[in-house]
């Protein structure tokens, strides 16, 4: 057991339990949507653009507008980066996958499905769909910039994540979308632990007897 807990440690959290000889394990994989991710930069950079205004009325009034001015001005352009920060680890989300020693749930919008682990499944990572819309906006804008005379840095938001999908005969179920390609990679990585975990502890259990015979082994040289 103490091999299965050690596998389980660090993100995304895992937990397995065993209740009336039945073996659950739940994994619970925080990350962040690119769509948050900018989201949640757009408000760093609000936030950093109040600080840089607020001098103008706080000098006026202390009659220090130009030493406060400096000062708020810099704390404005330091603070978008923990601004930031911030905002996206709130925003963050949790997805939920629970494996059963039958099937494997998952939860969308409070709303868990069921599937069966018998059947072909896996857990997969995939490029984000939005990435080749973003690359080529971004190209685009790097070109007028580079016209211009204005390149400036850009963020990249589509492109810098990934789905996590889980494939059920075929069909694709999303996960999670993720922003960061280590995050993402360990968290199918987890879930496809736990799934083969899973599968070990199935096969390990003794089978029912189903027939009074069946508990006996066929011995060479039988009477006759």
């Amino acid at each position: 057991m103490s091999s299965i807990l050690q596998a389980f440690e660090g993100e995304p959290k895992t937990v397995m339990v065993t209740d009336k000889g039945k073996t659950v394990i739940t994994v619970e994989a925080s990350h962040l949507r690119p769509t948050v991710a900018q989201e949640a930069d757009e408000a760093a950079k609000l936030g950093a653009w109040l600080l840089f205004l607020a001098p103008l009325g706080i000098g006026y009034m202390i009659q220090e507008f130009n030493t406060l001015l400096g000062c708020m001005m810099a704390a404005g352009v330091v603070a978008k980066g923990p601004l930031s920060f911030c905002f996206r680890e709130t925003a963050r989300e949790v997805a939920k996958v629970r494996f059963t020693e039958t099937g494997i749930e998952m939860s969308w919008n409070g709303q868990w499905r069921t599937f069966d682990r018998h059947h072909t499944h896996r857990f997969v990572l995939l490029e984000h769909d939005r990435t080749g819309a973003e690359k080529d906006d971004l190209d685009f804008q790097q070109r007028l910039g580079s016209v211009k005379g204005q390149a400036k840095p850009v963020t990249r938001y589509y492109s810098a994540a990934f789905i996590v999908a889980f494939e059920y005969f075929g069909q694709r179920f999303d996960i999670a979308e993720v922003m960061g390609r280590k995050e993402a990679t360990a968290i199918v990585a987890r879930l496809a632990l736990c799934d083969e975990m899973m599968n070990g502890i199935v096969n390990s259990k003794p089978t029912v007897v189903q027939k009074p015979e069946d508990e006996w082994q066929e011995l060479p040289g039988g009477l006759s």
